[in-house]
């Protein structure tokens, strides 16, 4: 079983989530940077001097198994970023996959 994997995030995080997947060797993702986001009233990121910033999202798909790693790795930055004055917001969403044609997608590479 393969899961489908999407993460929303301020671009000021991009070190946190790319050590997240480092850390389970995935090195073949899909990045969408310098996007603008609406994350409520208070909160966009529009690359402007009114709402400065930008977000980026990456797609991936894994193992189960390194999926469920990476959500719990994720969860851990969430409780570490709520601990802290640092308001970063991301979102990531977990869908599951029947089935993928592959070629050596979820090999790691040494």
């Amino acid at each position: 079983m393969y899961k489908d994997i999407k993460i929303a995030y301020e671009a000021g995080i991009e070190k946190e989530i790319e050590a997240i997947l480092s850390k389970k060797c995935i090195k073949r993702y899909i990045k969408i940077p310098n996007i603008y986001a609406m994350w409520g009233e208070q909160m966009r990121h529009m690359n402007s001097h009114v709402w400065p910033g930008t977000d980026s999202v990456i797609l991936l798909m894994t193992t189960f198994e390194d999926a469920e790693v990476i959500r719990e790795e994720l969860k851990i930055l969430k409780e570490k970023l709520n601990k802290t004055s640092t308001n970063a917001p991301f979102i990531a969403t977990f869908t599951n996959i029947d089935e993928v044609v592959e070629n050596s997608l979820f090999e790691c590479e040494k």
